[in-house]
């Protein structure tokens, strides 16, 4: 008598948070290797190119974004049959940490400062 093992997330996807022009990978794992997963986001199935890859090894399914922007941000699935796995996906605007220290300084310092570039 063959039983068939019935698929399962072992690891299922996990919320991110990026900056625009950031790359993330969005990652899944299942019981057992030769499963074909589906990946979706906002209920539209995604189509690989140049910025979103798909990629597998073993039992570990990916989908990595390359350069995201902001229309990235989102609900993302996977799924294969009935079963889903789904997180978010916080895409910030750009990363304008160029003066991290200034963020330590006091605010008349800040505007001293600034002064010298007006």
């Amino acid at each position: 008598m063959f039983v068939e093992i019935p698929i399962v997330f072992i690891v299922p996807l996990k919320d991110a948070s990026i900056f625009e022009k950031e790359s993330v990978t969005l990652h899944v794992e299942v019981n057992k290797p030769g499963v074909v997963l589906t990946w979706l986001k906002d209920g539209t199935e995604l189509t690989p190119g140049e910025r979103i890859e798909v990629s597998v090894e073993g039992t570990v399914h990916q989908l990595h974004i390359k350069s995201a922007v902001l229309e990235d941000a989102g609900v993302y699935m996977v799924t294969v049959g009935v079963i889903v796995s789904k997180a978010n996906l916080e895409v910030k605007g750009e990363n304008m940490d160029v003066f991290p220290w200034l963020l330590h300084c006091k605010t008349h310092r800040i505007s001293k400062y600034m002064s010298r570039f007006s």
